[in-house]
């Protein structure tokens, strides 16, 4: 019987171990994890003397207490988003206003209230009116609410890092009445927070630039001499012509053209090998005795390195429709500007020879990033 009964005892302990060892794993199991949703500021790159955009993403997450996935009344409708960036000093101005799914929508509140190195965005939109139309579980940083328009200082540096901080107190999402059982904090851990950043970089040598570069070059065999003033843009160098504050100017057509046809300004030259066809009666600079100056400017599309063929190719042939559309050339002509278009092999070898000649003249005529 002794026999027995000493396996028997073994076959029991065994029997609770194995009870025990169920229990723990069971109570080790994995618990369930709240993917918050997520408010995301971009993280840029802006070139200096210029106003660079920031966009501020939110992405809608399901499970949530607040989303598309969720009842009527439970939804994203309302939102107060504060930005810390610093150092304020290389911020000249900023501004933030809605963007992207919501620049269309009514907001019933709206507010952007300021202060030296913070900006905030607050809105609220009528769910059945104006339900904000996110992307559930869309790819990070989902859907673009808002962004911010930041004139970077004449200070700010190249390499000089501007941070932007999403405040962690005051950013939050709710629905539209502000149900606070259903508010989304980092405090309650119902949203995470992605903080951005501006890195400061060189501004590229404008074409207009260039020319009077160029200009400034064979005139000097003439004995006149041009002393360059350098603009932050069309816009502002437009109105010193205008005023008289200059007396000669290099700019695209654009900021030109009403001015030109109001007769407000002569047009001396154009840059291009052969005229314009909307604008006949201006020489080229090469008619206008200035020999080789030869300087087209265009516009392009580019994509991201990797984006596959087919997309390309469907890109570039449904472009290329739309610049046979009477409206769009009428509108491109203008603006003194020729509809080319072509294959995106063709672009790329006008780029390449561009950037060749480019790379050059920038050595040549000593220009330097200030």
């Amino acid at each position: 019987m002794k026999s027995h009964a000493k396996p028997l005892n073994m076959i029991r302990a065994a029997g609770l171990i194995g009870v025990l060892v169920c229990l723990l794993a069971a109570g080790a199991g994995p618990a369930a994890v709240l993917t918050p949703d997520v408010v995301t500021v971009a993280t840029v790159n802006g070139a200096q003397f210029t106003v660079v955009d920031v966009p501020v993403s939110i992405r809608d997450v399901s499970g949530t207490p607040l989303g598309l996935d969720q009842p009527p009344g439970s939804r994203i409708q309302s939102y107060s988003i504060k930005v810390n960036y610093a150092p304020a000093a290389a911020v000249q101005s900023i501004t933030f206003t809605r963007a992207g799914i919501t620049s269309s929508l009514t907001p019933t509140f709206e507010a952007s209230p300021s202060s030296a190195g913070s900006i905030s965005l607050l809105d609220t939109f009528q769910e059945s009116t104006n339900l904000i139309p996110f992307t559930l579980n869309g790819l990070p940083p989902g859907n673009k609410v808002a962004h911010l328009l930041v004139t970077l200082s004449p200070t700010a540096t190249v390499g000089q890092v501007i941070t932007l901080t999403l405040d962690p107190t005051l950013t939050q999402l709710t629905d539209e009445a502000g149900d606070p059982g259903t508010i989304e904090t980092t405090a309650n851990t119902r949203l995470a927070l992605v903080s951005g950043s501006i890195t400061v970089v060189p501004s590229i040598p404008a074409m207009s630039y260039l020319v009077l570069g160029l200009l400034a070059v064979a005139l000097a065999f003439a004995g006149i001499k041009l002393v360059p003033v350098t603009y932050r843009g069309g816009a502002s160098a437009t109105n010193d012509l205008l005023a008289g504050h200059v007396k000669i100017g290099s700019l695209g057509s654009t900021p030109l053209i009403p001015h030109y046809k109001a007769g407000a300004i002569r047009l001396l030259a154009q840059s291009m090998a052969v005229r314009s066809s909307s604008l006949p009666e201006v020489p080229t600079f090469q008619e206008a005795g200035i020999k080789g100056l030869v300087l087209d400017q265009w516009l392009g599309l580019f994509a991201p390195t990797g984006t596959p063929s087919a997309i390309t190719t469907r890109l570039n042939a449904e472009i290329d429709k739309a610049l046979t559309d009477t409206a769009v050339r009428e509108a491109h002509h203008r603006q003194a500007q020729e509809v080319v278009g072509g294959t995106a092999g063709h672009f790329l070898r006008v780029f390449q020879e561009d950037y060749l000649k480019y790379e050059r003249l920038v050595k040549e005529l000593n220009i330097k990033v200030q």
